[in-house]
């Protein structure tokens, strides 16, 4: 029975723990990861379309509870330009890699144009692959206790499995002008199961996410000579959990910074972190630091948390859609 209480309370507990899926500072930049609806939104420094290949990596809260997420994705307009693709994986470890997620996601998207070529819809759908599973050797059960030496006994005990992989499925939409975005996506929609045990049905939740964003020029001399204000948002929910995250740059020809807010959606009241980014672009080389600073009751044993992002617009796509997205992808 022992056995039995035990396995429930730690598959349980995973549930509670990691259901989550990981959520980037600089969400717009792996674009394709937020909403599929997104893949081929990349723009070169010119305004063209562009092929992107790009990184994302982040350590979240630091000291003894970390979170690592690293994500690699790539996208491309293809066609008559009205079709995209893209391709991301993802990574991610809880803890001291006791709780890892792994997720290969392929992308399609395609665009309608409307309203005399001014404003267009994309609608996307994202097919992958989702393992995830604990690693046994950070588990400590009741007949590994020696009570006067600690944890020092092997175990009898067995586990069925430590790994789960199902399929995973995302759907999702946005809505553009040169100026403005507004999107709405859907993830987990197949609610991948990982229960290890059998005794507990536990499934990833589904992840609803709105974002929107937009660009205030204020002075532009030509495409590569600007400055701008660049405004986002994000509204995320997945089972218990909840987040707001609301930022404004500027964006002065090749260089970006600016700050922003997270917090939690449910409990208003329960401001998460403030971050501060930098951003700067070096030929067709794009890259972008997050820092965040824990401004919760989490402060005092997670203070920080860091994120860095590396992009290449490779070349400009010999496909390009009549409407391009104004806004920094």
């Amino acid at each position: 029975m022992k056995k039995v209480v035990l396995l429930s309370f730690i598959s349980g507990l995973s549930l509670t723990a990691f259901a989550q899926d990981a959520v980037f500072n600089q969400y717009t930049r792996g674009a394709i990861y937020l909403n599929p609806a997104l893949a081929g939104s990349a723009n070169s420094k010119d305004g063209d379309a562009a092929v992107r290949l790009g990184t994302q990596y982040r350590n979240q809260w630091g000291r003894d509870i970390v979170f690592n997420t690293g994500l690699l994705y790539y996208d491309q307009s293809v066609g008559n330009g009205y079709g995209n693709v893209g391709f991301y994986a993802l990574q991610d470890k809880a803890g001291d890699g006791g709780f890892t997620t792994t997720q290969a996601n392929a992308v399609y998207a395609y665009q309608t144009p409307f309203k005399r070529g001014r404003w267009a819809a994309q609608y996307g759908l994202s097919l992958g692959y989702r393992s995830q599973g604990i690693q046994l050797s950070k588990l400590r059960f009741e007949d590994q206790i020696d009570y006067t030496q600690g944890t020092v006994k092997p175990t009898s005990e067995l586990i069925p499995a430590n790994r789960k992989a199902n399929a995973d499925v995302a759907a999702g939409a946005v809505f553009f002008n040169k100026f403005f975005q507004v999107g709405l996506a859907l993830h987990n929609i197949t609610q991948p199961s990982y229960d290890y045990i059998g005794v507990v049905d536990n499934r990833v939740p589904m992840r609803f996410t709105l974002h929107s964003g937009g660009v205030i020029v204020l002075r532009n001399v030509e495409r590569t000579q600007y400055t701008a204000l660049h405004l986002q948002g994000l509204v995320m929910k997945q089972g218990n959990f909840s987040q707001i995250n609301a930022a404004v740059s500027l964006i002065n020809n090749e260089f970006q910074f600016g700050i922003g807010h997270r917090r939690s959606w449910y409990f208003a009241q329960n401001a998460d972190a403030v971050t501060f980014n930098l951003g700067i672009i070096v030929k067709n080389l794009y890259i972008n630091y997050t820092y965040e600073q824990t401004i919760s009751q989490l402060k005092a044993w997670s203070p920080r948390t860091n994120e860095l992002g590396i992009a290449l617009r490779l070349r400009k796509s010999r496909y390009a859609a009549p409407v391009r997205p104004g806004f920094p992808m």
